[in-house]
């Protein structure tokens, strides 16, 4: 009698076992129909780092087409020197400038967490396992200049885009669509420009 008991009790635990897998495996982020993973990580094991790309919504998609543009009156010299004035006093480090066809390239590298709570997170994370955190990440510029249409003055035409590390070595990128990241670059160009 004791033997059916054990018996039933192990295959009990064994059927809870499988349905608690069952539904964590179930249970796993579906990919949003705007993100592109590349990598999976692995779930219960980690492995390696993912990347999500995560493309605008339709709304993030309009705030930055009315956001992205703006005109200045100057020549496309003295405002190709004014974008890359305004990006080293906003912390960029230009990457690449193309003056044949008016295009400037920067990054700026920021960190998110002090030493010491990096630090002690890793710390933690060698004794239990703990979901990423993010520390770190990267702001990249692009400036397109082109003469305006009319032939009155210069139109600046501009994309950040930002990638963020988590404490697992994990990114997720997109483009930035805050009105107030693309007003505040275009407002330090402005008076750059009329110095």
């Amino acid at each position: 009698m004791w033997r059916k008991r054990e018996r039933g009790g192990l295959r009990w635990t064994a059927v809870l076992l499988g349905v608690v897998f069952a539904g964590a495996v179930l249970a796993q982020d579906e990919a949003k129909p705007n993100e592109q993973v590349t990598g999976t990580g692995g779930r219960f094991l980690h492995y390696s780092s993912k990347q999500v790309n995560v493309d605008l919504t339709e709304q993030d998609q309009e705030t930055l087409q009315r956001v992205r543009d703006h005109r200045y009156a100057a020549g496309l010299e003295p405002a190709l020197d004014a974008v890359l004035t305004t990006l080293r006093d906003q912390g960029y480090v230009a990457t690449s400038i193309d003056r044949d066809f008016h295009l400037i390239e920067a990054r700026h590298d920021e960190v998110l967490v002090s030493k010491g709570r990096e630090t002690l997170r890793g710390l933690l994370k060698s004794k239990m396992a703990l979901p990423g955190k993010p520390d770190h990440q990267t702001t990249e510029a692009l400036v397109l200049l082109m003469p305006a249409t009319d032939g009155q003055g210069v139109l600046a035409r501009t994309r950040f885009r930002r990638t963020i590390w988590d404490s697992n070595g994990d990114s997720r990128t997109s483009v930035v669509s805050e009105a107030e990241t693309y007003e505040q670059f275009y407002a330090a160009l402005a008076a750059h420009l009329s110095r």
